[in-house]
């Protein structure tokens, strides 16, 4: 007797929980703003800018958020008459920069002028390659070539799984969103999102704060733990993206300007009394020293007073114009020639181009205007 056997239909119940994935984890990439702090946000934006801004911009800005808040793009390009864009963000790490860079050239920029923070903390402290916001960042290819630099395969599966799993990269704000649903509240961070987007839009990259009128000198333990201690040296990894960037703008025919951004005055004082410049400074002259397209551009002792700054290391719209004034003024200076140029001391200085503070920024949002310029 004949026995009918059945066809197989294929894994369908393996199919199935496929699409469901898919399904919820894109519906978690559609409420990124949501879920998306402004810091890994910000990471975001620097990837997209050097695809469609860098290319026009003939003087591109990098580094971490004393360079985000105390450089001004329009300010700089007011006074030197060449388009500038920033791609500063909050916590960045030299690897960032560099991948950005990178990305901005295969893109077709051709700048000129690159201008780069790399301040004492970022530079000595190991690199942080469990950042959440290594997925937003980089590209597969960069992960891998930064797996590979880094020796860690695991950092190649982790920013992978962070990528195309939205629901994991999420997961402590999701956590968040749903006690704050439990208790009748929104956890949403759209509004703050939308804020900074709009100022980073408006402002070419920076973000612009107003004054911190409750500021007066402080440093905080945080701060004081990091800036004071007496046990610093340059990280390896840091250091060799450094070399690569420096690299790679000498390959492309264009300078770097190493910005060592001001310390509030007391924060200062107290790296002074205890010489902690000093392996920050030699360390600075060798690469000065290797490379020939290297400027160091120092601030620290320019006289910045306690009311220019938001806190002890991050200087607000005042101190931020006098830097940009001052920046602008050595970028104009085709004579200059020197691999180190102390800035002159502070002069309070007009804001030659418009701006828009975080907080009209927020205004905005609120009123409903959105990322509109």
């Amino acid at each position: 007797m004949l026995i009918k056997t059945r066809k197989s239909r294929g894994p369908f119940g393996l199919l199935g929980a496929i699409l469901a994935v898919i399904f919820v984890e894109s519906m978690f990439a559609r409420h990124d703003l949501d879920l998306s702090r402004p810091e890994n946000m910000g990471w975001r934006w620097g990837r997209s800018a050097a695809r469609r801004e860098a290319p026009k911009a003939d003087i591109l800005g990098f580094g971490t958020s004393m360079m985000q808040a105390g450089f001004l793009p329009r300010e700089i390009a007011a006074r030197t008459g060449r388009p500038t864009y920033s791609m500063a963000v909050v916590s960045s790490q030299m690897p960032y920069s560099y991948y950005i860079f990178k990305h901005a050239i295969d893109s077709g920029a051709k700048p000129s002028a690159v201008i780069i923070d790399f301040p004492v903390n970022f530079l000595g402290t190991a690199l942080d390659s469990q950042s959440a916001s290594w997925p937003d960042a980089l590209s597969v290819a960069d992960t891998l070539d930064m797996a590979w630099n880094l020796g860690d395969a695991r950092f190649f599966a982790a920013v992978l799984s962070e990528k195309w799993l939205p629901s994991l990269a999420y997961r402590l704000q999701i956590r968040k969103a749903v006690l704050a649903a439990l208790r009748g509240e929104s956890a949403s961070l759209r509004a703050d999102n939308l804020a900074y987007t709009r100022n980073h839009n408006r402002n070419l990259g920076a973000t612009v704060t107003g004054k911190n009128a409750s500021y007066n000198g402080e440093i905080t333990p945080f701060y004081r733990d990091v800036f004071l201690s007496d046990h610093w040296r340059a990280d390896p990894i840091k250091a060799r993206y450094f070399r690569r960037l420096i690299k790679l703008a000498a390959a492309n025919d264009a300078k770097v300007y190493w910005l060592i951004t001001p310390f509030a005055p007391e924060l200062q004082a107290g790296r002074d009394e205890k010489n902690l410049d000093a392996l920050y400074n030699e360390f600075a002259r060798v690469m000065t020293s290797n490379f020939p397209n290297l400027t160091v551009l120092d601030a620290r002792h320019s006289g910045y007073g306690v009311k220019t700054f938001r806190d002890a290391i991050h200087l607000d719209i005042d101190g931020a114009s006098a830097l940009s004034h001052a920046v602008a003024d050595v970028l104009n200076d085709d004579a200059q020639s020197s691999s180190w140029v102390r800035l002159p001391q502070f002069r309070a200085r007009p804001i030659d181009a418009p701006v828009e503070l975080l907080s009209e920024s927020i205004n905005a949002v609120r009123s409903g205007m959105g990322l509109r310029r």
